[in-house]
C-alpha cells in the first residue's frame, strides 16, 4: 500500500505537467462550429440562413463593412444588400454574448440586363440561347408592339435566337452574330465591356510571429485567423494570434480581389 502512494505521488506532478503542456484541440466559438464558409452574393439583394452559422443562442446584433447593409429578418434569416458601386467584398460581424465572428461575403459581379425587342403583328415570343441554358423563357408583353425580359448575368458574349410564334429565327433588331460552332450562325448579346482580369497570384512568408504577403494586380486584401479579421499592416504583413500556439492546428485564410476576380489562400499554422 505505501509503495502503490509513493508512485501515485509520484505520478501526480508529471499528470499535472503533461495536462498543462497539451495543447487546446478546440478553437472556435460558440458562435460558429468551424471556419465559416464564403457568402457568394447571386444578385444585389439576397436572404440567408443564419443559423448555418451561429450554432445555438441568441444573437446579439450583426452589422456587415461600408458598401453593404444587413439586417435580422427574423432569428434564422439575415438579409444582405450590396449597394450600388460597393467593393467586391465585404466583412459581417456577428455579435454574442460579447464576443464577435466575421464571415466574409462577394457582391455578385453580375449585371442587371432587359433585353427589349420590338416586333409587330406577333402573338409570343421566347428567347432562348446561352443565358437560358437553351431553355426557351417567354418575354412579357409592354405594349402593343415592345416585348421585354430581365437577366442577371455576367460581363461577356451570349449567343441566342428568338422563337416568333413557335419558330425560331436570329434577331432582325441585331445584326451582331456569332458562328455555333455547327455550322448555324446565331445573335450575339454583348453585355457589358468585357476585359481579361488577372486573377491576384498570393504568395506568404513565415517570418518569426508575422506572415508577410507577396501579391501582384489586386484591389482588395482580407486576413481572417480562424474567424477573425486580421489587420493588415501598409507592408503587407499580419500578425498572427499568440493563441495559434497553444493550439494543434488553425488555420490563416487570405482572399485577393481583383475587379471581382478572387484569389485565395488556406494556410494551416501548426
Amino acid at each position: 500500500m505505501g509503495v502503490m502512494l509513493k508512485i501515485c505521488f509520484l505520478l501526480s506532478p508529471l499528470f499535472l505537467l503533461f495536462c498543462c503542456q497539451s495543447k487546446e484541440t478546440n478553437i472556435h466559438s460558440d458562435i460558429f462550429g468551424e471556419n465559416a464558409k464564403i457568402i457568394r452574393m447571386q444578385s444585389d439583394t439576397i436572404i440567408f440562413p443564419i443559423r448555418d452559422y451561429v450554432l445555438s443562442g441568441t444573437i446579439d446584433s450583426i452589422r456587415v463593412s461600408a458598401g453593404f447593409r444587413v439586417r435580422m429578418i427574423n432569428d434564422s434569416k439575415v438579409e444582405l444588400i450590396a449597394l450600388p458601386d460597393s467593393l467586391h467584398l465585404g466583412i459581417i460581424y456577428v455579435f454574442k454574448n460579447g464576443k464577435s465572428n466575421q464571415i466574409l461575403c462577394k457582391r455578385s459581379t453580375k449585371k442587371n440586363i432587359v433585353y427589349s425587342i420590338e416586333l409587330p403583328d406577333v402573338t409570343d415570343i421566347k428567347i432562348v440561347g446561352e443565358m437560358t441554358n437553351w431553355s426557351p423563357q417567354s418575354l412579357k408583353k409592354t405594349d402593343t408592339r415592345r416585348w421585354k425580359k430581365s437577366f442577371y448575368l455576367e460581363e461577356g458574349s451570349y449567343q441566342y435566337q428568338i422563337v416568333v410564334d413557335d419558330q425560331w429565327i436570329l434577331d432582325p433588331t441585331n445584326d451582331k452574330t456569332a458562328e455555333n460552332g455547327i455550322g448555324g450562325i446565331n445573335s450575339l448579346l454583348q453585355v457589358g465591356d468585357p476585359k481579361y482580369l488577372k486573377s491576384p497570384s498570393i504568395f506568404a512568408d513565415h517570418i518569426s510571429d508575422e506572415l508577410r504577403f507577396d501579391i501582384d494586380a489586386y484591389d482588395q486584401l482580407i486576413v481572417f485567423w480562424e474567424n477573425e479579421e486580421l489587420t493588415i499592416s501598409s507592408d503587407l504583413k499580419v500578425h498572427i494570434p499568440e493563441l495559434s500556439k497553444n493550439l494543434d492546428r488553425s488555420h490563416i485564410r487570405v482572399w485577393a480581389n481583383n475587379e471581382g476576380s478572387m484569389t485565395d489562400l488556406l494556410r494551416s499554422e501548426e
